[in-house]
């Protein structure tokens, strides 16, 4: 995170304690070396940025999106061992400590692993930055996500009748602009590191 970034957090969580916005925060309460990549982290960044596209619309003010990713990678555990068929091994605290298999190998904590943490949490950030900035936060690419998501036919009139004020609302967007000092939901900030393998 740079010093900036963590600044403008603090601006918009203030902003968030007076009522003038609100607070959307997603992501995993766990992830896995493996199990980040650059589709599962385009993936959450959507699910993020749909969602905050919906709360916008609906409590009519700005959302701060808050991705719980890129930085999950190690667990507190409530025991220090874990038992399996008679062998007692240490348990699994998160791919920055030990491995998930239960070998002796494997759960042999790891101080490489934080290096490994470290260029996961990098990279997702740096992703998600890029698509933050590159176009594919747009609210009219949202917009036609949210098209394709939430077909009318399929979940009914109510639906319908959002989709299409919805619509309306978005061809206002694009149609003024961006308005200077207005957040314009293309930012979501980790507060807590970064994470894929990319």
């Amino acid at each position: 995170m740079l010093a900036a970034e963590c600044d403008q957090l603090k601006d918009r969580l203030a902003s968030v304690a007076r009522g003038e916005a609100f607070l959307l925060q997603g992501g995993d309460c766990a992830e896995t070396f493996a199990g980040t990549t650059a589709d599962s982290v385009r993936a959450k960044f959507q699910t993020l940025l749909q969602m905050a596209v919906v709360l916008t619309y609906a409590a009519s003010v700005p959302v701060v999106k808050v991705g719980r990713m890129a930085g999950q990678f190690g667990k507190p555990r409530s025991a220090a061992t874990e038992v399996r068929d008679g062998v007692e091994l240490p348990v699994y605290r998160g791919d920055a400590v030990n491995g998930i298999e239960f070998t002796p190998a494997a759960r042999t904590p790891d101080p490489g692993r934080l290096l490994e943490a470290y260029h996961c949490a990098s990279a997702t950030l740096n992703l998600c930055r890029s698509l933050a900035s590159g176009g594919y936060a747009d609210l009219r690419q949202v917009h036609a996500w949210n098209q394709t998501l939430w077909p009318a036919a399929r979940l009914g009139s109510a639906t319908s009748s959002w989709r299409t004020r919805s619509t309306g609302r978005s061809r206002l967007c694009t149609r003024a602009g961006p308005t200077p000092g207005v957040p314009r939901g293309r930012d979501l900030l980790q507060p807590r590191g970064a994470a894929a393998r990319l």
